[in-house]
């Protein structure tokens, strides 16, 4: 399926908000929905922009600074990942201040694509082990903040897979006062990541002042937005805790929730809060991959099928023609859909660690417009040929996610 760059609106802004004095040229604010899909699929919509289009063109135009956190980073020769890496050298090369933050954990698993921004003049690179703080848990926030005024924040990590074989999705945001609350957060674990030291993080990061949600209005309507963040103890001052605002978007539904993720545990704070809905006569719908087909995950699964008022489907996605690809051919998109006008879009996962120890991110919405795209993405993979309604009277076999292969 062919699709689109952002919209020609939200283009135009990227293209000239960029560069010269902010208060001379302030910049519009605007926000685009982003997915990629597998390729041989029947997923993609042609009213949702494409991941590695709206990265190139947010990258190309940054003048200033990039700042890169992501859980990690995995490149493959021929894949659309090296154009996004191109971009980035490329924005060094021109003067802009690069700074990158990737998972120590898994920079083991994939070093090369680090090592090589780092060794690039102009790009600063810090691991952050972030379960030396939290006892356990990883970095497992997922985006990227361009000249102080347009952050990308969804479910893609900086993989070639996610560009092409995996089901994600995101949001582009151009406004100021958001960019900057992602900006305090990346400042508090860039020096996390290399002092360990909390009280100094907070004064390297500041404190959030800005009173949310704030306002942006465009071609599809008024959409207020929040920025959220995770592990609740871990923190920026004026940072809000995710959990909270997704307990939130819950108890503050009438008719129905939409959940998709890549896998679900049952937790407490949570869970309840659903079963909770449920019992008030909203309808609870519950989408995961297939990856989320282990045996304690179906039990969690099984109670929640049982309980009136919640349905619960799992996706498979067919394998590539090219053949087998570890870690890859899944639906991976992490958002919550509160009837027809509240959204959570994230990088949790929903199990306890995702909120307590590991760093995650992402924004609450309340915009009616927005809601039609996610609510119409949401169905192609609900009633799609890929979804399987979750039985809790069978075993299931979750994927294979490698098959040492290395592909």
């Amino acid at each position: 399926m062919m699709k689109t760059a952002w919209p020609v609106f939200a283009l135009v802004l990227l293209l000239t908000g960029c560069g010269g004095d902010d208060q001379q040229n302030p910049t519009p604010s605007a926000i685009s929905l982003v997915e990629s899909v597998p390729v041989e699929t029947a997923l993609g919509r042609d009213d949702i922009p494409d991941t590695r289009e709206t990265w190139l063109s947010m990258l190309r135009g940054a003048e200033k600074s990039l700042d890169i956190a992501q859980f990690y980073y995995a490149n493959k020769d021929g894949e659309a990942l090296e154009e996004i890496l191109r971009a980035v050298i490329d924005a060094a090369d021109r003067g802009v201040k690069v700074r990158v933050i990737g998972e120590r954990k898994f920079y083991d698993t994939y070093p090369e694509t680090l090592d090589r921004l780092q060794e690039h003049a102009g790009i600063d690179v810090r691991l952050y082990d972030i379960s030396e703080l939290t006892g356990r848990g990883v970095h497992h926030a997922k985006y990227f903040v361009v000249d102080g005024r347009q952050v990308f924040i969804g479910s893609q990590n900086w993989d070639w897979r996610a560009l092409r074989h995996i089901n994600e999705l995101g949001a582009a945001i151009t406004d100021i006062p958001i960019a900057t609350a992602f900006t305090h957060v990346f400042n508090f674990d860039w020096a996390l990541s290399e002092q360990r030291d909390i009280e100094e993080a907070s004064a390297a990061a500041d404190t959030i002042t800005t009173s949310f949600p704030v306002v942006i209005e465009d071609s599809l309507g008024r959409h207020e937005i929040t920025p959220v963040f995770s592990p609740r103890d871990l923190l920026p001052m004026g940072a809000l805790w995710d959990e909270d605002a997704i307990k939130e978007l819950i108890s503050g539904a009438r008719d129905s929730l939409k959940l998709q993720l890549l896998s679900y545990r049952s937790y407490p704070s949570l869970e309840n809060a659903l079963l909770q809905a449920a019992a008030s006569g909203v309808h609870v719908s519950l989408l995961l991959s297939d990856w989320s087909l282990g045996d304690a995950q179906q039990q969690d699964l099984g109670r929640l099928q049982r309980t009136e008022n919640i349905s619960v489907r799992f996706t498979r996605i067919p394998e590539y023609s090219g053949g087998f690809i570890s870690y890859a051919r899944v639906e991976h998109c992490k958002y919550l859909l509160a009837d027809d006008t509240h959204a959570w879009i994230g990088t949790s996962n929903w199990s306890r660690s995702y909120f307590h120890s590991s760093r995650n991110a992402g924004v609450i919405l309340h915009s009616p417009g927005l809601l039609r795209l996610l609510h119409a993405k949401y169905q192609q993979s609900w009633e799609g040929p890929y979804a399987v309604q979750f039985d809790p009277t069978k075993t299931y076999e979750a994927r294979v996610r490698d098959d040492g292969s290395g592909t």
